[in-house]
């Protein structure tokens, strides 16, 4: 499967990316809900497309982290 330079996979990069709901001002966000709701729903069903189609849930990238190591570190535990 492809890898990024630091052997990250996509659920890595996926559950490392920034959310909107989550970087943007509470004002920002009233004025965005739709892209703000998407952000918290839109990761979650990406990860569950990309293990339906394979993904190695268990691969480790180059620091020897598993995505669900990166969901913890990150507080993603519910993705």
């Amino acid at each position: 499967s492809y890898r990024l330079p630091d052997g990250d996979t996509v659920l890595h990069s996926i559950l490392k990316c920034d959310r909107f709901h989550e970087s943007y001002p509470r004002r920002t966000r009233k004025l965005n809900a739709e892209r703000c709701s998407l952000s918290r729903t839109e990761p979650r069903e990406l990860l569950i497309t990309c293990i339906a189609a394979g993904a190695n849930v268990y691969a480790r990238n180059e620091a020897g982290q598993t995505p669900s190591e990166i969901a913890s570190a990150y507080g993603r535990e519910k993705e």
